[in-house]
């Protein structure tokens, strides 16, 4: 019966500049050594980028929702204020020229509404990606 050893060294380096080269030459020995890949090699330097590209990703995902709660309470004033001015024109209290404002108003904060849920939507895609989603593109032959 034969038994599975699982060894797990660590390398550590004093100038991260070198990771990629350090890196390299761990597996060249390895090869030689096993003369199969028989091994996986991490780097914590990819691991901590993937990590503070999530964070950041989150960050804008968190500050976008908190953006769009505002706009909607914002929104909802403007309706709000649009019948009442839309009610004192009818009882000839406002001219029309203020009515329009009020709409010019309310529509440009709907137009803010509807591109800051693109971001919102595009920050997901992100953090999707981030996380190790999505899919690979395939190859294509340019030389021909």
């Amino acid at each position: 019966m034969s038994t599975l050893n699982w060894v797990y060294p660590t390398v550590a380096i004093e100038d991260v500049a070198r990771i990629d080269e350090t890196q390299g030459a761990v597996e060249a020995l390895l090869l030689a050594r096993h003369r199969t890949a028989d091994y996986q090699i991490r780097n914590m330097a990819s691991l901590l980028e993937t990590a503070t590209e999530t964070q950041n990703t989150l960050t804008m995902l968190l500050g976008s929702i908190a953006a769009i709660s505002l706009l909607v309470g914002g929104i909802g004033a403007m309706n709000i204020m649009l019948v009442n001015v839309t009610e004192r024109t009818r009882e000839g209290a406002d001219d029309l020229l203020t009515v329009l404002d009020a709409q010019r108003t309310l529509f440009n904060a709907q137009d803010q509404l509807a591109q800051i849920r693109l971001n919102r939507l595009q920050a997901a895609v992100s953090l999707y990606k981030a996380l190790g989603g999505g899919w690979a593109a395939p190859a294509r032959d340019i030389a021909g």
